[in-house]
């Protein structure tokens, strides 16, 4: 006899920037639910490698996006990769008949960088300005000039004065880290993709790729002004140029850290439960919390060991690598 496979809708919800030793109320409820839980390892310490890993089931050195690039050049390798691979699961699931949406706050899940294969694709902020000023840049090749120009034709104005407002206000008050303190969560587009998934039809069979940016950076009071920014950019510039952040910068990660984390974690939990779907949860790669203090260095525990939960039945043993998300999904 013929035998029909059971199709069933899978949720591959990443919560951006969660260290495995942070995770507790993600693992607390999954285990309380009698869901599979485990540790995994990030097969990369930044977002754009280590999600074309989880889709295609590749290590960054083969499918070639690895160390950090320019933006442009960046988007060329991840297009390439994900072309080269057919896209890797989405592919696969798409021959199968299975629909592909995708939610995220984080730009680099985009069509710029490769992610072009889905029923729909929305990006999600909560300022609106940052994901038009965003949309603008990317399709004027990361030009400001061209940038500004196309969203004026478009009549957004609005959007361009509050991008210029909120580049002014960081680059004044990177000299000033007094008034950086730890600020309490907020909300970085997890409300927003909330309230997309209550107003799509999702088609099933389907994946809905979702990404949370709550426990990523930055921390500050400062944070409604930094969508798209780490701390200040002379921070990020020097941790990348000598390894090395300042001592106050140190000091607002390691307070605000923990509060950011669960409060991500537990907005994964609240999506997942809303869904008519299996769930996979789990993150792109940690953060290190130290002297070399953003993730996108060289690997440590901090940065590679992130939490996996799912309400697939399934039994992993020991440790498993991001890389299996395909096999885990088939």
């Amino acid at each position: 006899a013929k035998r029909t496979r059971l199709r069933m809708n899978i949720a591959l919800i990443i919560v951006d920037t969660l260290r495995a030793d942070h995770a507790d109320p993600l693992y607390h409820e999954a285990q309380k639910q009698g869901w599979t839980t485990a540790k995994a390892i990030a097969p990369a310490t930044w977002t754009l490698p280590s999600h074309i890993s989880m889709i295609t089931g590749l290590y960054p050195s083969q499918h070639g996006v690895n160390e950090r690039a320019p933006p442009t050049q960046d988007a060329k390798r991840a297009r390439v990769a994900l072309k080269a691979t057919d896209h890797g699961i989405l592919g696969k699931l798409r021959r199968e008949g299975y629909h592909i949406y995708i939610l995220t706050a984080n730009p680099y899940l985009t069509p710029h960088f490769g992610f072009t294969l889905h029923d729909e694709l929305h990006f999600l902020r909560r300022r609106e300005a940052t994901t038009k000023t965003f949309h603008a840049l990317t399709q004027n090749n990361w030009n400001p000039l061209k940038a500004a120009t196309a969203l004026i034709r478009q009549g957004e104005a609005k959007a361009l004065i509050e991008a210029a407002a909120k580049y002014i206000t960081i680059n004044i008050a990177k000299h000033i880290p007094q008034i950086h303190k730890p600020a309490p969560p907020f909300d970085k587009g997890a409300a927003a993709i909330m309230k997309k998934l209550e107003e799509i039809e999702l088609k099933k069979p389907y994946l809905l790729i979702i990404n949370l940016m709550e426990a990523h950076a930055p921390y500050t009071r400062l944070e409604g002004w930094a969508e798209l920014s780490y701390l200040v950019p002379h921070v990020y510039n020097a941790v990348m140029c000598t390894g090395q952040a300042p001592k106050w910068a140190i000091k607002i990660w390691t307070q605000a850290y923990p509060q950011h984390a669960r409060h991500a974690a537990q907005a994964a939990l609240q999506i997942a439960k809303k869904l008519d779907a299996h769930a996979i949860i789990t993150s792109d790669h940690g953060e290190a919390l130290g002297p070399t203090l953003f993730h996108g260095t060289p690997p440590t525990p901090q940065l590679a060991e992130v939490p996996l939960a799912t309400t697939i039945p399934t039994k992993i043993e020991g440790i498993i690598s991001l890389t299996e998300i395909p096999h885990l999904i088939l």
